[in-house]
Protein backbone atom coordinates (compact mmCIF):
# COMPACT_ATOMS: atom_id res chain seq x y z
CA UNK A 1 0.00 0.00 0.00
CA UNK A 2 0.80 3.58 -0.65
CA UNK A 3 2.12 5.78 2.00
CA UNK A 4 0.62 9.53 2.18
CA UNK A 5 3.25 11.96 1.67
CA UNK A 6 5.26 12.98 4.98
CA UNK A 7 7.65 15.90 5.03
CA UNK A 8 9.47 17.14 7.94
CA UNK A 9 11.76 19.75 9.12
CA UNK A 10 14.87 19.54 10.96
CA UNK A 11 17.29 22.43 13.17
CA UNK A 12 20.82 20.98 13.69
CA UNK A 13 23.66 22.61 16.01
CA UNK A 14 27.30 22.14 15.72
CA UNK A 15 30.29 22.71 18.00
CA UNK A 16 33.78 21.59 17.75
CA UNK A 17 35.74 19.43 20.22
CA UNK A 18 37.25 22.18 22.67
CA UNK A 19 41.01 20.86 22.97
CA UNK A 20 42.39 23.88 23.89
CA UNK A 21 39.82 24.62 26.69
CA UNK A 22 39.66 21.66 28.38
CA UNK A 23 35.91 20.85 29.82
CA UNK A 24 35.62 17.58 27.51
CA UNK A 25 32.58 16.74 26.84
CA UNK A 26 30.48 18.58 28.83
CA UNK A 27 31.45 21.82 27.21
CA UNK A 28 31.11 20.68 23.64
CA UNK A 29 27.52 19.07 24.31
CA UNK A 30 26.84 22.72 26.14
CA UNK A 31 27.71 24.32 22.80
CA UNK A 32 26.12 22.18 20.60
CA UNK A 33 22.79 22.77 22.48
CA UNK A 34 23.36 26.44 22.18
CA UNK A 35 23.58 26.20 18.85
CA UNK A 36 20.55 24.29 18.61
CA UNK A 37 18.40 26.95 20.25
CA UNK A 38 19.92 29.12 18.14
CA UNK A 39 18.38 27.33 14.79
CA UNK A 40 15.55 26.92 16.18
CA UNK A 41 15.13 30.36 17.17
CA UNK A 42 16.27 31.02 13.12
CA UNK A 43 13.44 29.38 12.12
CA UNK A 44 13.10 26.20 9.73
CA UNK A 45 15.70 23.73 8.22
CA UNK A 46 18.76 25.76 9.58
CA UNK A 47 22.43 24.17 10.90
CA UNK A 48 24.23 26.82 13.27
CA UNK A 49 27.51 26.48 14.58
CA UNK A 50 28.22 27.38 18.03
CA UNK A 51 30.40 30.40 17.99
CA UNK A 52 32.35 32.42 20.57
CA UNK A 53 30.05 35.00 22.12
CA UNK A 54 27.11 32.65 21.51
CA UNK A 55 26.62 31.54 24.77
CA UNK A 56 25.08 34.78 26.06
CA UNK A 57 22.50 34.62 23.12
CA UNK A 58 20.61 31.04 25.13
CA UNK A 59 18.98 31.08 28.59
CA UNK A 60 17.15 28.25 29.32
CA UNK A 61 13.77 29.24 29.88
CA UNK A 62 12.18 28.58 34.02
CA UNK A 63 10.58 25.93 34.20
CA UNK A 64 6.49 26.95 34.20
CA UNK A 65 4.43 27.58 37.24
CA UNK A 66 1.36 25.46 37.92
CA UNK A 67 -1.54 27.68 39.46
CA UNK A 68 -3.94 25.55 41.19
Amino acid sequence: PDAPPFSATVSVGVAAYPEDEGGGLDVLLRRADQALYRAKRGGRDRVEAWRPGSAKLTRRARPARVVP
